[in-house]
């Protein structure tokens, strides 16, 4: 029997797909390596333990997975609420190791699995998502960006560089669209130059413009500080948590 693959078609879509399930993989990696005795210790997000974000992460691609099968079974409303995920994050943190561990894994597969089997037509339906509305297509870099993000937050010594070109590409183009960015830090040739996804290539001679570009990402996940060409420390980013 010959396996079966996704439906989508949009290559766009197609990379973020595959940008997610590679971050899921990478989260995977950092999850093994904490101990089950190691995961009341502090994650790097401020006030959550190491399994208040496994609960976190694995309850994100549940609350993707049950829209996906939502609208594949024909549903055009879609509604989800943050806060509701994460009360239900605070309960499911208290379960036993392995519980959690196989909450995670089978989460996982459940969202890999809905979006493989989600017809093109039905990408474009969007989720009310509080006061927001997000596509399912949009859905699905919002997790990736969430799984390669927190696999740091876990605190198993994993570090921003870690993370891909292709990610941090993706973070740089979202930033270059932010509204939050002042006139003055636009006017920065060394934030402007790292905005350009090009920057992080490895061509040869590159190796300083990478290294400005991922600072400059790093930052905008609020993971970092970033010193622009001016001297100009930008600090206490909190783009996304």
């Amino acid at each position: 029997m010959a396996a079966r693959t996704d439906k989508a078609t949009d290559q766009d879509l197609v990379a973020d797909l595959l940008l997610a399930r590679r971050g899921q993989a990478f989260y995977n990696r950092a999850l093994k390596q904490a101990g089950d005795k190691e995961l009341d210790d502090p994650s790097l997000v401020p006030g959550w333990s190491r399994r208040r974000l496994i609960a976190q992460v694995a309850l994100n691609a549940r609350d993707m997975a049950l829209l996906a099968d939502d609208a594949e079974n024909g549903s055009s409303t879609l509604v989800t609420s943050e806060a509701r995920v994460n009360s239900e994050a605070a309960f499911a943190s208290t379960l036993p190791p392995q519980s959690l561990r196989n909450l995670s894994e089978h989460a996982a597969v459940h969202l890999s699995v809905a979006w493989r089997d989600l017809r093109d037509d039905r990408w474009s339906l969007a989720v009310q998502r509080d006061n927001d509305a997000v596509t399912l297509k949009a859905m699905v870099w919002l997790r990736a960006r969430e799984v390669w993000l927190r696999a740091l937050d876990l605190n198993t010594g994993l570090s921003f560089s870690s993370l891909p070109r292709q990610f941090v590409s993706r973070i740089l183009s979202d930033l270059s669209e932010d509204s939050v960015l002042t006139a003055q830090v636009r006017q920065d040739p060394t934030i402007m130059s790292c905005l350009d996804v090009q920057s992080v290539s490895a061509d040869e001679g590159a190796h300083q413009r990478q290294r400005s570009a991922y600072e400059l990402a790093k930052w905008a996940s609020g993971r970092g500080v970033f010193t622009g060409s001016n001297g100009r420390v930008l600090s206490e980013r909190r783009l996304w948590v």
